[in-house]
C-alpha cells in the first residue's frame, strides 16, 4: 500500500504543474504591428475601358505605397495595410491611407476624366469611407 501511495503522489506531483499551464494568457504569440484591411472597388457604367484602366492604375499605384492589394476583380479588392510598428495606431494607419487616396485624386485632376461621372472608386474600412467619381 505504501508503494501505491508513493506512485499516486508522484503522479499528482507530475500532473499538478500541467493543470496550471492552461491557466493565464492564451495569447502566447509575440505582439506585432497590426494589419488593417480596407475594401477597394471600382465600378463603372458606359465608360471607355481605357479610362477604367487609367483610374485603376492611378489608384493601385497610390494604394500600393501603403499596403498590399489583394484580388483582381475591380469590384472586390482588398488593401491590407500593416502598421509600421506596434505603437502606430489605427488612426495613424488611416492617415496614411487617406494620404494615398489624396495623392490618387490629385493625379486624377490632370486627366480628362474629371466631370464625366462614369467611374466610381470606393475605399472603406476601419473608419474610412471614401468615394470619388470620375
Amino acid at each position: 500500500m505504501k508503494f501505491s501511495m508513493k506512485v499516486l503522489m508522484a503522479m499528482l506531483m507530475f500532473c499538478l504543474p500541467l493543470a496550471f499551464t492552461s491557466c493565464g494568457d492564451d495569447d502566447d504569440e509575440p505582439k506585432g504591428p497590426a494589419t488593417y484591411s480596407y475594401s477597394y472597388s471600382i465600378t463603372y457604367a458606359n465608360a471607355d475601358p481605357q479610362d477604367v484602366i487609367a483610374v485603376q492604375t492611378v489608384y493601385d499605384t497610390a494604394l500600393k505605397t501603403v499596403g498590399t492589394i489583394e484580388g483582381t476583380d475591380l469590384s472586390k479588392k482588398t488593401v491590407k495595410v500593416t502598421a509600421k510598428s506596434e505603437s502606430e495606431t489605427k488612426e495613424q494607419v488611416n492617415l496614411r491611407v487617406k494620404g494615398a487616396l489624396l495623392a490618387a485624386e490629385t493625379a486624377m485632376t490632370t486627366t480628362e476624366l474629371i466631370g464625366k461621372n462614369k467611374i466610381t472608386v470606393k475605399v472603406s474600412g476601419n473608419g474610412i469611407n471614401e468615394s470619388k467619381k470620375y
